[in-house]
């Protein structure tokens, strides 16, 4: 398999492993109770003068990989017309983030942690493009959530099993690398050839 292949392969694997991926978001008015405090310290979020504020909030999770665990200190920002140098704020230790006093708008919304593929909100593959958020005064979305992928270790493990064993002879021997098994497979056989 050239290297070109092995390229492709590793972006084939992550977009599958990110077909999962995506933010939802449900609309909720009313308080948050036990919220998060919008990561570390004072809610995370930096008051400039300059920026309009509003009264709308966002509030999600980012959790990682497959096990879904919360991702401690992810950066979650807000871009928008509405707000020019943008808004962020980090996760908590149960990968809670919360922004509030946002004004009404369109907006873009990404979640990013080192390690980790960086996804807009409504992103359902990494090369995909997000959707925009159109938020209402005294509006309130919970559940934001982000599910960032790993970032291309499987492709390390492609690479290094290559170096080791020179090329593939068939597909079927992509099982023989570990993190790929028979339902990885599966999706991938389409995608590739030796």
């Amino acid at each position: 398999m050239s290297r070109a292949r092995c390229s492709l392969l590793a972006i084939a694997l992550l977009c599958l492993t990110a077909t999962s991926v995506g933010a939802q978001a449900v609309a909720v008015q009313g308080p948050f109770p036990g919220g998060p405090g919008g990561g570390r310290r004072g809610g995370g979020m930096r008051d400039r003068p300059d920026m309009p504020t509003g009264t709308a909030t966002l509030r999600g999770r980012v959790v990682g990989g497959e096990g879904g665990g919360p991702l401690r200190r992810a950066v979650v920002r807000l871009q928008g017309q509405e707000v020019r140098e943008g808004k962020m704020t980090t996760t908590d230790e149960q990968g809670r983030w919360e922004l509030k006093d946002l004004p009404a708008g369109r907006f873009t919304l990404t979640a990013t942690k080192a390690g980790y593929v960086t996804l807009q909100y409504g992103q359902r593959r990494p090369f995909e493009q997000g959707r925009p958020l159109d938020i209402q005064d005294n509006q309130t979305l919970n559940n934001v959530n982000f599910n960032l992928p790993r970032g291309s270790v499987i492709a390390g493990r492609i690479v290094a099993w290559r170096r080791q064993h020179g090329r593939f002879s068939s597909v079927d021997e992509l099982t023989e690398v570990s993190g790929i098994g028979d339902a990885t497979l599966e999706r991938l056989r389409p995608l590739v050839r030796t």
